[in-house]
């Protein structure tokens, strides 16, 4: 049976023209379509708002900030999902590395909807047996744990009693004296666990805040007030329990000392961490757990979906999600800062910190290995514009050699339309390439040039007059490309409607700095486009297209048709 009414894919592209292609392709395929422009708002789609998403279409290249194998790999720590890769590179070591983060697929861009369909059938096929296989395996190393368990128990027991509150302060003493290495000690080994326990309890029962501490490994040292959700049915299957290890470990990295992180686990329960820092060195952490804003909703289907998947009583298993407390976040954050403070207190334990001179040492070698990134991350950065700027060269010259064999003159238009596009964006490669800075350029010199490029590209009707009056502004990238388009469509309709039975024309660019921006002028005085005609209404897809991207750059865009025909648009910077 075809499910793909039933699939919701992520579709993760900076680009938003390829994007709209890409989903427009996909939504006759029959799959629901989500997209996002950045990796950063994929995971805050997937791990910090939930969004229920059946698998991941990742495009590699997104621009500044995470590419999309960072990404991939961020999403991965938080869920469980498909993550096909869709991208032009074909290179080996990029196919590798992506390989390294997850065997779903990996298909180059403008391959057939024919080929893409099958991929994202196969990514979900592979899925379903890789959950298949991870609950057998899990079933297994359940039993196995079993018996290992009986056999252990009574080796743990006496252990357990031979550590004694006078064996931990001896140690400790040891670790106080000059030259002592705390990391050769287990959390178990430094905190009272007894003391701590009672704390927790106490505070557990006069506020409802549930805590515990784990060390790195995420054992369990001190727990008060777990919930049944967690300890009846999460830590008791085999692929849950895995979650929650994975959960108190993985997604407990990088919360610095003194703070404390938000997150919500594998199993879609909410938490909070806070980090136990003994002399610089990361040996545990205290939670507090299993909770539900009282500002939200849980999402009963999504719990449903959990229960049916792997095999808990469903009727059972939604009445612990209903005893689940439910916090206010001013509650949770301020149980938090009391468990804070509580991890200083330990921290305190600490006999010495890290002198300043290894410290310094550490930021030189860091520094010096941060520059030498730099400068093949910059090198890197030349020959790809360089690439880039030589293979819109070409595009170009095909379409203008195709659009040359035709003798249809609407197709001859459509195919001199796509080589202008292709144009703008190869003199803004040009401009970014030859000037040394890949982030910003000129919009003088890129306007100045890439007007009278479009102008020679279209054969014209009648002699046009050129004036251009351009400020020096220097502007991000991505502006300066989507002005760039916006100016080669103008220029593109002007010479193909306004001076129709002219004997010649003018054609006026002007630019001008407003402090917080920039405002463009541009004017032609041909024949003006029609009353009916506006941004909102037209069919066309050059105008689709400017309201589109001014949109995106949250720029304004105004017509005056008396004397011919003049776009006022502004942009912030």
């Amino acid at each position: 049976m075809d499910t793909r009414t039933s699939k919701t894919i992520l579709l993760v592209e900076d680009e938003i023209l390829i994007a709209m292609a890409e989903t427009k392709q996909l939504e006759k395929e029959g799959y629901r379509i989500i997209h996002s422009l950045s990796g950063e708002k994929a995971i805050d789609l997937v791990c910090v708002k939930g969004t229920h998403v059946d698998l991941i279409l990742m495009d590699i290249n997104l621009g500044e900030g995470l590419d999309g194998t960072e990404t991939a790999q961020e999403i991965l720590k938080y869920r469980e999902i498909p993550i096909l890769f869709l991208s032009s590179h074909i290179e080996k070591d990029i196919v590798e590395k992506t390989e390294s983060i997850t065997n779903y697929g990996y298909v180059v861009k403008n391959s057939s909807i024919t080929v893409l369909d099958a991929s994202i059938k196969m990514a979900f096929k592979l899925f379903d047996a890789y959950i298949s296989i991870q609950s057998q395996r899990m079933d297994m190393e359940s039993a196995n744990e079993e018996m290992r368990v009986i056999n252990d128990h009574l080796v743990q027991s006496e252990n357990q009693l031979i550590k004694s509150e006078a064996s931990v302060r001896n140690k400790l003493k040891a670790i106080l004296e000059p030259e002592g290495d705390i990391t050769s000690l287990e959390l178990s080994d430094i905190i009272d666990s007894q003391n701590i326990q009672s704390l927790m309890e106490d505070f557990h029962q006069l506020t409802g805040i549930l805590g515990a501490i784990l060390d790195i490994k995420g054992n369990i040292l001190v727990a008060a007030g777990w919930q049944d959700i967690c300890t009846k049915f999460h830590r008791c299957n085999p692929v849950t329990a895995k979650y929650c290890k994975e959960s108190d470990t993985m997604l407990t990295n990088g919360v610095e000392e003194g703070t404390f992180k938000l997150y919500k686990c594998k199993n879609n329960m909410w938490d909070m961490v806070t980090p136990l820092v003994i002399n610089n060195y990361h040996v545990g952490n205290i939670f507090i757990g299993q909770f539900i804003f009282d500002d939200e909703e849980p999402d009963i289907e999504l719990f449903r979906t959990q229960a049916r998947r792997y095999g808990f009583d469903e009727d059972e298993y939604l009445a612990t999600l209903a005893r689940v407390p439910r916090f206010s976040r001013k509650t949770a954050n301020t149980g938090m800062a009391f468990y804070s403070k509580v991890a200083k207190m330990i921290s305190e334990l600490s006999y010495s910190s890290i002198k300043l001179s290894r410290t310094l040492n550490e930021w030189k070698n860091a520094e010096g290995k941060i520059r030498n990134l730099l400068n093949e991350k910059e090198l890197i950065l030349k020959e790809v514009h360089h690439r880039i700027k030589n293979n819109l060269g070409v595009i170009n010259a095909l379409l203008s050699m195709q659009s040359d064999n035709q003798e249809n003159p609407d197709v001859r238009n459509i195919l001199l339309d796509a080589a202008s596009r292709v144009e703008s964006m190869r003199v803004l490669y040009d401009k970014l390439y030859t000037s040394g800075n890949f982030q910003k350029a000129n919009l003088r010199d890129y306007l100045s040039l890439l007007i009278r490029e479009v102008l020679n590209i279209f054969p014209k009707k009648c002699p046009i007059n050129l004036i251009v009056d351009i400020e020096d502004a220097i502007l991000d990238a991505k502006l300066i490309s989507v002005i760039g388009i916006i100016v080669n469509e103008l220029v593109t309709n002007s010479i193909k409607y306004a001076f129709t039975g002219r004997a010649e024309g003018t054609i006026k660019l002007e630019s001008f700095n407003t402090g917080s921006g920039v405002d463009i002028i541009y004017k032609d005085d041909g024949v003006g486009i029609p009353e009916s005609v506006d941004f909102g209404n037209s069919t066309g897809f050059g105008m689709q297209l400017i309201r589109m991207l001014v949109e995106e750059v949250a720029g304004t865009i105004r017509i005056d048709r008396e004397g011919g025909t003049k776009f006022s648009l502004s942009f912030t910077t």
